[in-house]
C-alpha cells in the first residue's frame, strides 16, 4: 500500500474492478525517496488528481526550483525547474504522501487488508478458474485469514516479496548502490533544490 500499490489499486478501481490492497503498514516509519518530480503531475492526473495540494496540506510540501547533481566530478550541473515545462517537483512528507494515496484508494472502495502474506498457492475454484490463495499473518482488526484473487501486483519494490514467495526470479542489469543521508540546512537556506552526488 505504498504510492505503487495504491496508484496501482486506484487505476483498476477506476476500471471498475474489485482490488484489495494487502500491507503490514507502519505510518510514520522512515522511508528514503521524499521527492517528487514534475513530471509526476500527469501520472496524478490520470488517477483524478489534480494537484499535490489535492494531496497534501501546505506543510507538507515545498517547491523544487532546481534538480543538481554531481556524477563523478566535483563540478555541479544544475537543471533548472523553470525550463522544464512540467516544472521542478516537490520536496514532500513522504510518509503523509503514501498515507494520502492509500486512502484515495480507499475511498474508492478499494479493500485494505492490514497483515502480511505468509503463503501463496495457486488453486482450481468451481467455475472461477484457477484463483490465487493469500494466507495472511500479523493481522489487525478483523482482515481475513484467507483471500483469493484471479491477479497479484506485487508493489513492495525491491524486496519482491510476493515474486520470492512463488520463486520468481530477479533479472539483475547491474550491481549499483545508493547510500543516503539527511542533512540539516541553515533556518536562512532558500536553496530549494534537490542535491544529488
Amino acid at each position: 500500500a505504498g504510492p505503487a500499490g495504491s496508484s496501482c489499486a486506484i487505476a483498476l478501481k477506476q476500471s471498475g474492478l474489485k482490488i484489495g490492497l494487502v500491507d503490514h503498514l507502519v505510518d510514520g516509519a522512515l522511508k528514503v525517496g521524499e521527492s517528487l518530480p514534475g513530471a509526476a503531475i500527469r501520472l496524478l492526473n490520470r488517477l483524478g488528481i489534480s494537484g499535490i495540494e489535492e494531496l497534501l496540506p501546505e506543510e507538507d510540501y515545498k517547491s523544487c526550483v532546481a534538480n543538481v547533481s554531481s556524477w563523478g566530478s566535483e563540478d555541479w550541473v544544475y537543471q533548472d525547474g523553470m525550463l522544464n515545462p512540467e516544472g521542478g517537483g516537490w520536496h514532500l512528507n513522504r510518509s503523509n504522501f503514501d498515507k494520502a494515496l492509500r486512502e484515495r484508494a480507499l475511498l474508492l472502495g478499494v479493500q485494505y487488508y492490514h497483515g502480511k502474506v505468509a503463503e501463496l498457492s495457486t488453486v482450481s475454484t468451481q467455475g472461477s478458474g484457477k484463483m490465487h490463495s493469500l494466507k495472511l499473518s500479523k493481522l489487525r482488526d478483523s482482515s481475513p485469514k484467507n483471500l483469493y484473487a484471479r491477479w497479484i501486483v506485487d508493489a513492495t519494490g525491491r524486496r519482491s516479496a510476493i515474486s520470492n514467495k512463488i520463486r520468481i526470479r530477479k533479472t539483475r542489469f547491474d550491481h549499483q548502490m545508493a547510500a543516503f543521508c539527511y542533512l540539516k540546512a541553515n533556518s536562512n537556506d532558500q536553496d530549494n533544490t534537490t542535491r544529488i552526488k
